[in-house]
């Protein structure tokens, strides 16, 4: 997996397709809010695709899991 650098964050924000700014204030057009707010909670879809890790299942090997 590649280290993500600050610099890559910083252009995917200022590059987003969502970013709007208005009155100096730059909006999330997707969630409609202050895209600071959108990035604190972990909501920013640009940055969730920047940082996605694909994670592809292996096969148990033999082992299975029941419910109780």
């Amino acid at each position: 997996m590649k280290n993500i650098t600050q610099k890559e964050i910083n252009t995917a924000i200022k590059e987003c397709k969502w970013r709007k700014e208005l009155y100096s204030v730059d909006l999330c057009l997707g969630e409609c809010l202050p895209c600071v707010s959108i990035i604190e909670k972990g909501k920013c879809d640009t940055l969730r695709e920047l940082f996605k890790i694909k994670v592809e299942p292996q096969e148990s090997e033999g082992v299975r899991y029941e419910q109780s």
